[in-house]
């Protein structure tokens, strides 16, 4: 029925084409990566865990794809982004296969957001893939809260939730203005 990684990338294809910037914050595994470059966008992807680079290399290199991969946290993307962003996408919580104790938190999410504010361009979106159903719940429920402060003027916000089991949400954050 509902598939959150689906309709992550469902609500990214309305809004990218190619060429555009986009931003994946949490290469992970590089799903999310592969499928941005395979849109023909050109794709930056930040990670803090040097094996989510090496698995993201090696799915691009096998996927004949490029991107561009950064070890360091999504609250820095500012450092490397310079120019207007299309989208991005965050699928937040912790790299199936690795250490549970590394996980997304809520205050360098929030900041990577705030930085996306910025640089995200008109009819641009930020998809965000929320986990209730571990210990980080806590951070679906502090982005929610903070996008549910965005102005209504300069942007629209869906959440997309099962809400009768703990599954993936999605956020869609589209700048209106």
């Amino acid at each position: 029925m509902f598939n959150a990684s689906e309709e992550a990338h469902r609500l990214l294809r309305e809004a990218v084409q190619t060429g555009d910037l986009v931003v994946d914050a949490t290469m992970g595994n590089g799903h999310d990566t592969v499928y941005l470059a395979k849109l023909g966008a050109r794709v930056v992807s930040f990670d803090i865990q040097p094996h989510a680079f090496a698995n993201t290399a090696q799915n691009l290199q096998e996927n004949g794809l490029k991107a561009e991969l950064h070890v360091m946290g999504h609250e820095r993307l500012k450092e490397v982004v310079k120019e207007p962003v299309r989208a991005a996408i965050f699928n937040l919580g912790y790299l199936p296969g690795s250490d549970k104790r590394l996980q997304t938190r809520p205050e360098t999410t929030i900041a990577a957001l705030e930085a996306l504010v910025d640089l995200l361009e008109v009819h641009g979106r930020i998809v965000l893939v929320l986990y209730r159903g571990h210990d980080a719940g806590q951070e679906a429920d502090e982005i929610i809260a903070w996008a549910g402060h965005l102005s209504k003027t300069h942007w629209q916000s869906l959440l997309t939730d099962i809400i009768n089991h703990e599954a993936a949400s999605v956020l869609c954050l589209e700048k209106l203005r």
